[in-house]
């Protein structure tokens, strides 16, 4: 289907609802170009770098309006606009966080909410594929943390987490807190946008409540069923390996170190009873 010029959506889920086949959903659509944060890994490196700044700027000024400054309204808002230039729709973090403002910037954009079955289920998904970034920690997955404390690469991605879009999450990462996040989360979505401009999905439904949200066609191929959680250990396999070889080289470098302030000790001892 072509690009429907003028179309496009503003995702409103959570990570883990069924985002990545949503995007594909949206592109067979003509719904296209959909930004998703796997865009990120689509970008050559300068471009990629100079997004995540961006992103994290816009973070900076989200956090300063929630703190009570709302003086920086155009500042964000011109930051969306030239992240997600060429792009038709907008799903996933750290674009959805920022929904108030990109209700505004585009008042013709349906928004689509997308759910899991029950909050545990969307738990149970979040807890395996997002924690590890959310909250890195070496008792949980030595190798990511590892990539994100000791590889350069991997601090910025980490203050690139940290800055653009983990601040929303809750303090303490447990099922209790995280399953009332995705609650108050979904409620919060429903409360902003307006009753004619939102569509709630669950990607398990197939095509019916997005196509008819949307008033196009339903479309002749099958609603896409893309497993986002390989695709997302295909990615997480080579972070842990560069972060069991950063850890190698802090061990190798540390030996080394060591060995050397060992060797100064033993010589100032060797010339310490020499001399005397």
């Amino acid at each position: 289907m072509t690009r429907v010029e003028g179309g496009g959506v503003i995702g409103a889920g959570l990570s883990r609802t069924g985002t990545v086949s949503l995007q594909r959903a949206l592109e067979i659509l003509g719904q296209g170009p959909v930004w998703h944060m796997m865009t990120l890994f689509d970008l050559d490196l300068r471009t990629h770098l100079a997004t995540m700044r961006k992103w994290m700027e816009v973070g900076r000024l989200y956090r300063e309006r929630q703190s009570g400054n709302d003086t920086n309204k155009e500042a964000r808002q011109t930051l969306l606009r030239e992240i997600l230039q060429g792009y038709n729709s907008f799903l996933d973090v750290p674009a959805i966080i920022h929904l108030e403002d990109l209700l505004e910037v585009f008042p013709e954009k349906k928004v689509v909410l997308s759910i899991r079955d029950s909050p545990e289920v969307w738990f149970n998904s979040y807890e395996k594929a997002v924690l590890p970034f959310a909250r890195p920690s070496p008792w949980k997955d030595l190798g990511v943390w590892a990539n994100l404390k000791t590889t350069p690469i991997g601090v910025i991605q980490d203050r690139f987490h940290e800055q653009a879009w983990r601040f929303i999450l809750p303090e303490h990462l447990e099922r209790v807190e995280l399953i009332q996040f995705y609650e108050e989360w979904n409620e919060k979505a429903k409360r902003l946008v307006p009753k004619d401009r939102l569509i709630i999905v669950n990607v398990k439904e197939g095509w019916g409540p997005l196509v008819d949200g949307l008033g196009v066609p339903t479309p002749s191929e099958p609603f896409p069923k893309c497993n986002d959680v390989a695709e997302l250990d295909k990615l997480v396999v080579p972070v842990r390996i560069i972060g069991f070889l950063g850890l190698l080289l802090y061990a190798v470098l540390g030996y080394l170190v060591t060995r050397k302030v060992a060797s100064l000790v033993r010589r100032r001892l060797a010339h310490k009873e020499k001399d005397e």
